[in-house]
């Protein structure tokens, strides 16, 4: 007999699943008293994954505001949570726990939009204004040609009290002009191969 802990028996139930005949012999303590009982699985046509015994299905909740300015509230942190998930993932990719292969370009953007467009004009309308929010997320990256490119070479204007040397500005900006048009040339061919092949 082995002691069981509380906080163990998702592991016993897994092993339960695993182990044909799938028969289980139990000491049970009720207050004093030790009873001694068996269980046996026995399979469900009706339901589940036959290799798993389990089927776990997605969670839907619709979530509705109570009045303007709640909706309000409500889009702001959604908005806010987007951005983070954004600077996540591009943490992620950095750090190489993310694959860049899951990066889209403007295919998937417009197979995806065509598919809302379809089916739920709010969801459209909900997956338009998360490609705006990634963008300007995206658009504040510290990447010349940018917008956050530009704030940094104005905090440099700033702090040095002069601009930046005109060659240095120029380099940095076909620098910043090539690494934008090789991450569209990459994602186009992600979309590429993720629609096509």
């Amino acid at each position: 007999w082995r002691e069981i802990k509380p906080h163990q028996w998702a592991a016993i139930d897994a092993a339960f699943q695993l182990s044909p005949p799938h028969k289980l012999d139990l000491k049970l303590k009720r207050g004093e008293e030790t009873v001694e009982v068996s269980i046996a699985a026995v399979p469900d046509p009706a339901y589940g994954l036959p290799e798993r015994g389990l089927r776990f299905d997605y969670e839907e909740r619709r979530q509705t505001a109570d009045g303007v300015g709640d909706a309000l509230r409500l889009g702001y942190n959604r908005t806010i949570r987007f951005v983070v998930t954004v600077y996540q993932n591009l943490y992620g990719m950095i750090v190489g726990r993310i694959s860049p292969k899951t990066l889209s370009g403007p295919l998937t953007i417009a197979t995806v939009s065509y598919r809302f467009a379809g089916e739920d004009f709010w969801q459209f309308l909900l997956f338009i204004g998360m490609i705006s929010v990634n963008l300007a997320v995206v658009n504040f990256l510290p990447i010349p040609v940018l917008d956050g490119g530009h704030m940094l070479f104005l905090i440099y204007e700033k702090l040095t009290g002069r601009p930046v040397p005109e060659r240095l500005f120029a380099v940095l900006m076909w620098t910043g002009l090539v690494l934008i048009l090789l991450m569209f040339v990459y994602v186009t061919r992600n979309d590429i191969m993720r629609l096509f092949f």
